[in-house]
């Protein structure tokens, strides 16, 4: 009949009252993302699970997907496939020192100096960390314990008076 098939197009003959029919089913453009690598297939009105077989991938442990493993393809469909891990991890983070200002009278007043330098301190956070296709989505943090503590600093303000002389011009 002159009609082009593309990949998975499938066709069908059937003799009615003498005369050919030919149908012709076009094969259905389905996008898959599977672990954040997206390419773009045909199929031809089969499962999910179906298709995801024929391609040899596999669902495995948290993995999320889009659509039911039963639910029939459609043209223009969007699967997506998620890799989920979930992992506990140990990290330090720092603990911000603070800053103190106290007077100071052996200071004049106006000027500043530092009296103990500050020092940040340390902390170890266990956590439950969980990645979607490698890439980090949730932190849940299960402990906190300070390993080392920060140390503030301490800012000298003055406030001594200075007495001035007058100083005479005509000297």
């Amino acid at each position: 009949a002159g009609v082009p098939l593309e990949a998975y197009d499938t066709y069908t003959t059937e003799d009615v009252d003498g005369e050919a029919t030919i149908t012709i089913n076009r094969a259905q453009r389905i996008t898959v993302c599977y672990h954040g690598q997206t390419m773009a297939i045909s199929g031809q009105g089969e499962t999910v699970s179906r298709l995801l077989n024929r391609l040899g991938l596999e669902i495995m442990g948290e993995d999320r997907v889009s659509h039911g493993l039963e639910e029939q393809t459609y043209d223009g469909m969007e699967l997506t496939v998620d890799r989920v891990v979930t992992c506990r991890e140990t990290f330090s983070a720092t603990v911000p020192h603070e800053t103190e200002y106290r007077s100071q009278e052996t200071l004049a007043q106006g000027r500043e100096a530092v009296l103990t330098r500050g020092q940040d301190g340390e902390l170890l956070r266990t956590a439950d960390v969980t990645y979607i296709n490698g890439i980090e989505a949730h932190r849940d943090v299960l402990t906190e314990r300070v390993t080392k503590a920060p140390v503030a600093e301490v800012i000298g303000v003055g406030t001594a008076v200075r007495e001035t002389v007058p100083v005479d011009p005509y000297g």
